[in-house]
């Protein structure tokens, strides 16, 4: 009797090993089968993607600036009123007083009019009650951008808060490309008070520059504050790099050169004093030679002036966070 259930054993064993063995060669069949199905796709979607370009739409221009609004949409959503046509919600900051006593909603909308879900278009909304008012961001032709985020605060002591943009317009070199810019809503219109981007194509001035000095070190002044600080190169690099750049590789006198610094990363509101009223805390990145030797970060602070009417340089500072080569 044991000999036979043993050999039923066995025998099942056996049959469970064939029955896998022919499971496991449908399943590689099928696996590879798919893999070539995956293959197919993926050079469909790359044809896609080399094509976008091409099948863009229009940037849509605005008809209107104002027009009745339902709060209840989210998202995608379509306000033909304006002009608008199927843009997605990007952001959305906490309810805000843009007047006294006038609480709104305020909302980043993206227009996907290049292809993909990468590159917008971008336009300021606010609503207030059953009203939604909406101002075209485009600061220039195909002003194209990848992010955006918005924060609300009083920068003006006005008692009202407004509106603080960053938008990522670029993402080669250094920390990327920036756009910032601050909005007041006044009389009905969403206003532009600061760009770090004028009409004259100037990028804002913060008024830092470099001395190259012996011995591998190197001086960050501003001409707005008067801030002057004296820096050890600490990166890690060759000694060739300062030898060729920094000086000259006949006299070994240091070499007269000017910083690049790049648009502001971090474009950030911060109450410094704690009164209530809102300076910006901004960062850029700094560098000599095409991006590739970091030297470090600008701090400056701004806070708008009511006699000016005109954000100002407050503070500046070098921070020696060397990012490396």
């Amino acid at each position: 009797m044991k000999k036979i259930v043993a050999l039923l054993m066995i025998l099942t064993i056996i049959f469970t090993l064939l029955c896998g063995c022919k499971d496991t060669d449908t399943l590689n069949s099928n696996l590879s089968n798919n893999s070539n199905i995956q293959e197919f796709s993926s050079e469909e979607n790359s044809e896609k993607i080399d094509n976008s370009v091409e099948n863009r739409r229009d940037h849509q221009e605005l008809i209107s600036t104002d027009t009745n609004f339902n709060n209840d949409n989210l998202m995608s959503i379509s306000i033909p009123e304006v002009g608008l046509e199927n843009v997605f919600v990007d952001d959305i900051a906490p309810e805000a007083m843009v007047n006294r006593g006038v609480h709104a909603k305020i909302y980043l909308l993206s227009d996907y009019r290049y292809g993909g879900h990468i590159l917008a278009d971008h336009y300021l909304a606010i609503t207030i009650s059953d009203k939604i008012i909406v101002k075209d961001l485009s600061k220039w032709e195909d002003n194209m951008c990848f992010s955006g985020c918005i924060d609300v605060c009083d920068v003006d002591g006005d008692f009202d808060e407004e509106i603080i943009l960053q938008e990522c317009v670029g993402m080669t070199g250094g920390m990327g490309s920036y756009l910032s810019r601050v909005f007041d809503f006044k009389d009905g219109e969403i206003i532009e008070m600061f760009s770090t981007y004028d009409k004259n194509e100037n990028d804002f001035d913060t008024g830092y520059s470099i001395t190259i000095l012996k011995n591998k070190k190197f001086k960050i002044e501003n001409k707005y504050t008067g801030y002057s600080e004296t820096f050890n190169d600490v990166r890690e690099q060759p000694d060739e790099y300062s030898i060729y750049y920094w000086y000259n590789h006949e006299t070994g006198e240091p070499k007269d050169i000017d910083l690049w610094v790049d648009s502001f990363y971090q474009f950030s509101p911060i109450d410094i004093d704690q009164d209530g009223v809102y300076e910006i805390l901004c960062r850029q990145y700094v560098c000599l030679v095409d991006h590739a030797d970091g030297l470090g970060t600008a701090k400056t602070i701004l806070k708008y002036n009511n006699t000016t009417s005109q954000f100002e340089i407050i503070s500046t500072e070098f921070e020696n966070d060397s990012y490396y080569i």
